[in-house]
């Protein structure tokens, strides 16, 4: 592949994503694939995972449920590779596969309409749309929760779906990003911190935290160029609350770098996470206000959008720089 290829690819998926992730019936399209992931997912879940097991029983039909989904999704993925290498259309191939798993645009929309709703005080409305977007219910939360949920989440869906997917890609191509991504899928159902797939998750939740870690640390200097050019927003904060996530919870879990995105407005995400009727503890994320307000979360709207077109920016110069190169 030429050295300015990936880039080219990658720049055609993020613009595209952007100008057809926000139509009502191909964002449906494009979300199918992961969507069935996570219903194989689901019923695994339902069959294998039991109360009265052991805890080591259930790590072990927890990592096995990982490895019988991703294994045939593994060879599918670099036979398809393989496929599209030999093909004269392999970077066109690249594109539409990857608009089935890129995460740019859905995050965003998600959150602007969590703030839409949070300001008509439609909090029911919100609460479905952020329940989407976290692994953990917001059904009894109130409207600084459930912005708090919101921006939380999308933040973290973004680092996930854009930054990680990038680095995958231009690392090792397309069968790490579908690998990456359907670990996601998967740790998105089985994954919770709830006590019922604290150990059934195990496995698929390190897996991803591991996956997600570089994407997350490539997250906090674009957030901090972004943050320079929004309102409201402290870009030095915002940098040394990515770096105090980072030096906090990289080594533990969950780490996507919505530090950056809590030191930019002075809030605090996070917190305890509710599950039917139980309430797990977890760690704040930032040293700001937990009382989060609707407009944080349409400030955030615009700094994650700033982003992406700092990425498409930083794409753009690379293919002109990869073309002049000797």
């Amino acid at each position: 592949m030429d050295a300015p290829l990936p880039f080219i690819v990658l720049l055609a998926v993020v613009f595209l994503d952007a100008v057809l992730g926000f139509l009502p019936g191909l964002k449906h399209v494009f979300a199918l694939p992961l969507r069935v992931i996570r219903g194989i997912a689901g019923w695994f879940d339902e069959r294998l995972n039991r109360k009265n097991r052991g805890r080591n029983a259930r790590r072990f039909r927890g990592a096995f449920v990982l490895l019988i989904i991703v294994l045939p999704v593994w060879i599918g993925a670099v036979a398809l590779s393989e496929h599209a290498r030999q093909s004269a259309y392999s970077a066109l191939i690249d594109v539409c596969v990857l608009l089935f798993l890129i995460g740019s645009s859905r995050p965003i929309a998600r959150l602007r309409s969590v703030s839409r709703a949070l300001r008509g005080a439609y909090n029911e409305r919100a609460s479905r749309i952020s329940n989407i977007l976290v692994r953990f219910d917001t059904d009894n939360m109130d409207g600084y929760g459930i912005a708090r949920a919101a921006i939380g989440g999308s933040s973290a869906r973004l680092v996930e779906g854009l930054f990680g997917l990038i680095f995958w890609y231009l690392l090792l191509g397309l069968p790490a990003v579908i690998l990456y991504r359907v670990v996601g899928a998967i740790s998105d159902v089985i994954g919770r911190s709830s006590s019922q797939h604290l150990d059934f998750g195990f496995a698929a939740r390190r897996l991803d935290d591991i996956l997600c870690m570089p994407a997350a640390i490539i997250a906090g200097p674009i957030l901090f160029i972004g943050a320079i050019f929004i309102p409201h927003a402290n870009p030095i904060k915002t940098f040394s609350g990515w770096l105090q996530d980072l030096g906090t919870r990289a080594i533990r879990s969950d780490f996507r770098g919505e530090g950056a995105v809590a030191g930019a407005f002075g809030i605090a995400l996070g917190g305890p996470q509710e599950f039917g009727e139980k309430i797990v503890p977890r760690d704040w994320i930032g040293d700001g206000r937990a009382r989060v307000m609707r407009a944080d979360a349409h400030r955030t709207s615009w700094l994650l959008g700033l982003s992406v077109l700092l990425v498409m920016a930083a794409m753009a110069a690379a293919i002109v720089f990869l073309k002049q190169s000797p």
